[in-house]
């Protein structure tokens, strides 16, 4: 659940968005399994949103095949993909890292082999911009 109270940050919705799908449909794909058993238990996506005094964060956590230290170190790397071959090209995360760093943001991973993955985006908070709307 993320709350309606969050403070404002600098961001072209556009490009919020295609990070937050990129990394939705990444949790999906980390989820999915041919064993129905399997696909019930795993393909759990929860997307979280917080703040401390100077960032808003943005988690997008799933209960997938996780990922290894060597692969953590390289996901935001151009061309650089833990999917089946033919399945990706590599350069989503690589785009979502950059789409947030050109706005003074940080992406984090933490994950787990077979426990899962949870990504955080961190933006800073605008000072310069007031969600009041009416004056």
């Amino acid at each position: 659940m993320i709350s309606n109270d969050l403070p404002l940050v600098t961001i072209n919705p556009h490009k919020l968005q295609q990070v937050l799908v990129n990394l939705i449909l990444n949790a999906r794909d980390a989820t999915q399994s041919e064993n129905m058993a399997e696909a019930v238990e795993k393909g759990l996506i929860t997307v979280r949103g917080s703040h401390s005094d100077k960032m808003v964060s943005i988690s997008i956590e799933d209960n997938g095949h996780g990922m290894d230290e060597k692969q953590q170190l390289a996901i935001f790397d151009p061309f650089f993909t833990t999917k089946e071959q033919g399945r990706g090209r590599g350069l989503g995360l690589y785009v979502c890292y950059q789409l947030i760093s050109d706005c003074g943001g940080q992406v984090e991973v933490n994950s787990v082999i077979n426990k899962g993955s949870c990504f955080t985006i961190n933006l800073p908070i605008s000072p310069s911009i007031s969600k009041d709307t009416t004056s």
